[in-house]
């Protein structure tokens, strides 16, 4: 690898990444793509509290069990939380997201 010098071109770190020029003043959700985003994301919260119910449910304790590992386990139930939010939703999301929008007046 050659050395740096003062006319190598240096690349941002943010390089690529495309930002909304969202006002830092208003950060309420804008559109339905907003709002369907924040709903799965409600949605991938409440499956992650069921996940965590049900480990907290044990039967009997664990002699090998570590801080360690409810670090893992809460990273885990957080991941498949967000995948099964995303790819096989309860529809926690969806009637959130149709309860919130705005309705014409009759």
């Amino acid at each position: 690898m050659p050395p740096l010098t003062s006319t190598t071109p240096v690349i941002p770190a943010n390089a690529g990444i495309q930002l909304r020029d969202t006002p830092a003043a208003d950060p309420r959700p804008r559109g339905n793509d907003d709002l369907k985003t924040v709903a799965t994301n409600f949605e991938a919260l409440f499956i992650a509290q069921i996940l965590k119910s049900a480990h907290a449910a044990a039967l009997a304790e664990d002699p090998l069990h570590s801080a360690g590992e409810d670090n893992f386990r809460t990273l885990q139930d957080q991941t498949l939380a967000k995948s099964l939010a995303t790819a096989a939703p309860l529809g926690v999301a969806r009637e959130l997201a149709r309860g919130v929008q705005p309705r014409p007046l009759p």
